[in-house]
Parts: C-alpha cells; structure tokens; sequence
C-alpha cells in the first residue's frame, strides 16, 4: 500500500487522499468546502466583480458650534466682496446736503401778488417782499439798511430796501394802513424807508413813503431819524 498524507485542520480532521494514491484522474474538492458540505464554489461578490472596494459615504458629523450654512456672513463684508469704500456712506450725496429752497416760480408781465410763507412775490414784476415785520422798533436809514443786507429769508440772503417804484406797487388807496392787510399783516401805520437818498453826511436826505395817507412820497426825511421798513430782492 503507497503512503498516505495525513492533514489535521482544527476543529475537523480530514484526510486528503492523494489522487494518485487512489488513482483517480481528478483531484478532490478542497478539504474544507467538502468538510462543509459545500460541493459549490461561492459566486464572487459585487465588489470583486467591479475590480475595487465601493467608495465609504460622506457621513462626517459637523463637529460642535460649525454651520452647514456655506453663505457669507452679512457682518462680514470682505466675505460679501464688499469693501469699506463701497459700504462708506457717501457724505456728498443729495440726501445728505442741506436743502436749498428752490426760487419761487414767476413769470414777468403776469398780474396780482402770491404769498408764500414768509413773503409776496409782485407776479408783475417777480419782485419779493418781506411779508412780515419782525422790528420791534424803528431804525435810522443806515440801520434798516444793514437789516435788509443781513436778512436771511426764504433761503435767499439778497434782501435790501426797495426803491420808491417798488414800495408803491403794494400801496392800497383809502386803506389804513394804505397796504392789503392779508398779504401784508402787521404792516405800521408810519413812513417806510425807501433806498433812495440825496445829499451827504450829516444832511442825508431820504424818500420814505407814508403808508398812513396812501403813500405819498416825502422826498426830505431825515436819515437819522426812526422809520419803519420792509425789504425786497
């Protein structure tokens, strides 16, 4: 009898008979397929068969106090791709200039007067009047003309004393004071200054229009002397 191979596997024992010891043309299955009665061989898996493991899936947790949120933060600008020139408030901007009063409209040749708030405007001639009288006295020629020359009104700073044509266009007839009373409240029952002046220093003399007898005009008023006044432009 030729020898025999003798093979011990842990927990079985087998004994694996060569084939030419017993003979035969075909080898026997593998010992430990037979041993567990499996006489077929294991189809291959999917992933032998695609020649490479499947790749894991992204399952990584966000670790503590990370947003999934990928937007830029508003509070941020250089995330935005803003930078501190474009977000800088542009100080010159119309909004944030001072608001300049824009001229009253007026065309020349047109009839009556228009009160706004703080003066009349002659349609006939586009000529402003102060319309009221903020003096709580009444001034010498040079001082009223310094108040007429510093007046601010209606966003204009052009204001002076009105000639004699000019402070008789607003004179009403038979009325006291001789002036309409609604586009004019307050008006003084006095003479008014005009600009109009003749000789010099100290004998200046003045027109001043009487607005307590329909304005007749007085041509020699004393220059020193107190007089009411109402500026134009």
């Amino acid at each position: 009898m030729k020898h025999q191979k003798l093979l011990l596997l842990s927990p079985h024992l087998f004994f694996f008979i060569s084939a030419q010891n017993l003979g035969c043309g075909e080898a026997l299955q593998d010992p430990i397929e037979f041993a567990n009665g499996n006489s077929s061989v294991e189809e291959d898996s999917p992933s032998a068969e695609n020649g490479a493991a499947a790749a894991p899936s992204d399952t990584t947790a966000p670790s503590p106090g990370t947003s999934n949120n990928l937007e830029p933060s508003e509070s941020d600008p250089s995330a935005l791709g803003t930078t501190d020139e474009e977000i800088a408030v542009d100080n010159d901007s119309p909004a944030n200039l001072e608001e300049t009063p824009l001229p009253a409209s007026c065309t020349p040749g047109e009839t009556g007067f228009s009160a706004e708030s703080g003066y009349v405007i002659d349609q006939a001639t586009c000529v402003h009047y102060q319309r009221f009288e903020a003096m709580t006295s009444k001034l010498s020629f040079a001082e009223a003309t310094s108040e007429c020359e510093n007046l601010d009104l209606g966003g204009w700073s052009d204001w002076r004393l009105p000639s004699e044509e000019e402070l008789s266009a607003i004179i009403v007839l038979n009325q006291l004071p001789s002036v309409d009373a609604e586009l004019f409240p307050g008006t003084l029952v006095s003479l008014y200054w005009t600009n109009e002046s003749s000789g010099s220093e100290p004998l200046i003399k003045v027109k001043a229009l009487d607005f307590s007898n329909n304005g007749m005009v007085n041509p020699t008023v004393g220059a020193s002397g107190g007089q009411a006044y109402r500026c134009v432009r």
